[in-house]
């Protein structure tokens, strides 16, 4: 049997080989650690700047007032600029036709007053695109309106183009206020009775075609539908002022429409320009500002009438949950002041009462008047000429339900009858009981229950600023303890230093002793 010999010396240089491995591994491991360690307060350091960032930054703005404000940029590929473009929501437009039920009785001269039925609703669908949208140098935006109707049988009275109405017809109406009342008199029927439909949409008889071919100056159109009328199309290219250029008061306020500061009609005929209006700072209909007050009046011009609409501060209500105001179409659009600045009071001598207003600028100079549904809100003569109407807020009046913070409408709907009138005809025979008498022929009223911005609306002003808050607290809390983590975690590291150099010196002392 052997011996193994193992020499002191031996046994040193491997118990220095030994303490000298240690003593890298030890100092690569408490790199490693406080790598780490390093790594890990840089990330709660960032991590708490962002957090105390996004805190502050949501305790110290309002973010309804900052999409307000972004709402009046209009900026492309959001929503407010892109709906208004394009709306998603279709409004209804209801039309309702008089018919007249006792039309020889009263030519005659047996019944004092025309006996009026009501029929309808007549539903269309109502769209108004923008088109060539141009944002202009000076802070404005122009836009081209192109709107569009569809007939929604599904939604209108069953059968309701095919029933046969009578009416005051429209030929005779225009004959009777032109040279061609003599002409007239000997020849074309007072009344029209045909179906809804043909009185909509043509109107013509064969009488007014021959009257066209030879008359043509009597007869400046050879369609005389009601609705034919009312909705053909009108050129209608605005300039309006959005931010941030502009004052946010003046948000959608008009500059230009059609590139001019007036509002004019068919010039060929009568014109406008004898009783001009302005359509700057008006606004469209599609725009209003934000930050409304119980102060604020809005003047609406629309292409097809002739004159501002007026709306005012009515009451505030809440509508689906929500804080608005209700502004109404003020009487005063149709009161008659009958001096030199109510041009839209009389119509080549003859007087209109309050409750109607001249239309015949925008209906080729025929002797036309607009007034609130059923006379809505105003008494004169033709309660005791006409039979029929009953007139009430609720279904006649026009108003917008409005949102103030924002500037939004809810929900409205605004109305408007379109009435014949006659001037003095007592030396017609066949004309004299419309002598000095007021017509109406139809009323058609655009509403929605709901312009598709509600939910919307609310979640914004009730939920957006809740929100806020606990993300702000949550943001400010986060960003606070993760700034006292890492200061922890860097004091942990400053004292594991102190620690690791204490080590790497008793080490390093170890390590000398066995090389010696």
């Amino acid at each position: 049997m052997s011996l193994l010999k193992i020499s002191a010396t031996d046994c040193k240089e491997k118990e220095a080989n030994e303490t000298l491995d240690d003593f890298n591994e030890f100092v690569y491991e408490n790199g490693k650690t406080k790598w780490g360690d390093r790594l890990c307060g840089v990330v709660l350091l960032i991590i708490c700047s962002l957090n105390l960032i996004i805190g502050i930054f949501l305790s110290s703005n309002n973010l309804i007032d900052m999409l307000i404000e972004e709402r009046t940029k209009m900026r492309p590929g959001w929503l407010p600029m892109e709906d208004w473009k394009n709306p998603k929501h279709i409004p209804r437009i209801y039309v309702h036709v008089y018919t007249i039920e006792n039309p020889y009785n009263f030519k005659e001269g047996i019944d004092k007053k025309l006996k009026l039925k009501q029929l309808g609703p007549i539903v269309y669908g109502y769209k108004a695109q923008q088109k060539d949208v141009v944002f202009e140098d000076d802070g404005t935006l122009s836009y081209t309106t192109v709107r569009e109707f569809e007939f929604l049988k599904e939604e209108s009275e069953p059968g309701i183009m095919n029933k046969t109405i009578t009416i005051v017809n429209p030929a005779m109406i225009i004959l009777a206020a032109k040279s061609g009342r003599h002409i007239l008199q000997h020849f074309e029927n007072i009344y029209l009775n045909n179906t809804v439909y043909h009185i909509l949409w043509n109107g013509s008889t064969k009488f007014t075609n021959l009257i066209k071919s030879g008359f043509s100056y009597l007869l400046p159109t050879d369609n005389f539908g009601l609705l034919y009328n009312t909705f053909r199309l009108f050129k209608e290219r605005y300039n309006v002022r959005i931010g941030p250029k502009n004052k946010i008061e003046d948000f959608w306020k008009i500059n230009t429409l059609n590139g001019k500061t007036k509002l004019l009609h068919y010039n060929n005929f009568r014109g406008f320009d004898d009783c001009p209006f302005s359509v700057v700072n008006t606004t469209d209909g599609t725009g209003f500002p934000p930050y409304l007050t119980k102060n604020h009046t809005f003047r609406i011009s629309i292409t097809r009438i002739p004159r501002h609409f007026i709306l005012e501060f009515e009451k505030e209500l809440i509508d689906k949950n929500i804080n608005t105001y209700k502004f109404t179409v003020s009487h005063e659009n149709f009161m008659r002041t009958y001096d030199s600045k109510d041009c839209l009071g009389n119509y080549k001598g003859i007087q209109l009462p309050s409750g109607l207003i001249d239309a015949s600028t925008v209906a080729y100079d025929f002797p036309f008047a607009f007034s609130n549904p059923h006379l809505y809100g105003f008494n004169g003569e033709w309660e005791t000429n006409i039979e029929g109407l009953s007139p009430n807020k609720e279904e006649h009046e026009s108003y917008l339900i409005m949102e103030p913070l924002s500037g939004v409408p809810l929900r409205g709907q605004f109305g408007l009858q379109s009435n014949s009138f006659f001037g003095d005809l007592s030396s017609l025979p066949k004309l004299k009981a419309f002598s000095n008498k007021i017509v109406p022929m139809f009323w058609l009223q655009m509403k929605s229950d709901d312009f598709g911005y509600t939910t919307l609306i609310y979640y914004c002003l009730y939920w957006l600023p809740v929100l806020q808050v606990i993300v702000a607290v949550i943001c400010l809390l986060l960003g606070v303890f993760c700034f006292y983590l890492a200061i922890k975690k860097l004091m942990i590291l400053q004292k594991n230093d102190m620690k690791f150099n204490q080590e790497t010196v008793k080490r390093k002392t170890e390590v000398i002793e066995y090389d010696y």
